[in-house]
């Protein structure tokens, strides 16, 4: 998996919430009683730290869930067009919501936990003394103020790009109008493909009705073609016994020229001088 600065700030996230956790965890063990639990008569004592931490651990871990899901919004929201200021608008599209609010109530918790701690066992620091800092102002910087960083994390790990321009209407006008001639094309495009769906099927039955009627009367179509040679070769293989008088009607050919089209076909069919099969005897 290829690592990214995604993961390299949730790594470093992930680890402020670590070094919190044990300050956060003296805080709620202050709470607790100083008496050793007991389980079933057997001293648990185990359970005086660990109860604390477990409180800590699932304030520290909701922190990080709800900075993960603010992150997600921030990247999805949209900023509405209104007659209040670019600012204020970005503000409530971003964080006017449960994620923030959730947020900002356990990170408050966090900090005053932190707050506690770094009073508690806070020490004068030399350069701070010299400079006339009291030890309250650095204790609020080590200790509440860094909780509040996961705000500015959810923030950093989302990918939001701020842009100060408004929508155009112009521009809103002509995507507008492209949408609706998509949606009137997809539409004639539908209609179309049922149009041509529509004549395959006809020209299906067509060919099939052709079919039939070619196997049907397939011996006859040769009378109906424009080549004479065609109609006269046909006629006589429906009809041998036929004479050249039917022939002319049938095929709209001279007698002459029958008689020519057929005695160059002699190996297929011998006529006798009566346009008839040789042999018959018939005229």
């Amino acid at each position: 998996m290829k690592i990214t600065s995604s993961h390299i700030l949730w790594g470093i996230f992930i680890a402020l919430l670590l070094v919190l956790l044990p300050h956060t965890a003296w805080f709620f063990a202050q709470f607790e009683s100083q008496e050793v639990i007991t389980v079933f008569g057997y001293e648990a004592s185990f359970l005086n730290s660990f109860i604390p931490y477990a409180a800590a651990f699932a304030f520290e871990a909701a922190i990080a869930a709800l900075v993960h899901r603010l992150a997600e919004h921030l990247e999805k929201a949209k900023v509405k067009p209104g007659n209040q200021p670019m600012w204020v608008r970005k503000v409530l599209a971003r964080y006017a919501n449960i994620y923030s609010l959730a947020l900002l109530i356990v990170v408050s918790i966090s900090s005053i936990a932190n707050y506690a701690h770094a009073v508690e066992f806070g020490q004068p620091i030399k350069v701070f003394v010299q400079l006339g800092i009291p030890l309250a102002v650095y204790a609020v910087v080590a200790g509440a103020v860094l909780p509040f960083c996961s705000l500015l994390f959810a923030r950093v790990l989302s990918n939001v790009i701020d842009t100060e321009q408004e929508a155009d209407p112009e521009l809103e006008r002509v995507r507008a109008q492209a949408k609706d001639t998509e949606r009137k094309y997809k539409e004639q495009a539908q209609d179309l493909t049922k149009q041509i769906q529509a004549i395959s099927k006809q020209l299906d039955e067509t060919n099939r009705k052709q079919a039939e009627t070619e196997k049907k009367f397939g011996d006859y179509l040769g009378l109906l073609a424009e080549d004479k040679k065609t109609r006269v070769l046909t006629a006589r293989a429906i009809w041998p016994d036929l004479a050249y008088s039917g022939l002319e009607v049938i095929t709209g050919a001279k007698a002459g020229y029958i008689s020519e089209v057929l005695n160059n076909n002699k190996p297929a069919v011998a006529l006798n001088g009566h346009g008839k099969p040789a042999g018959n005897g018939a005229e």
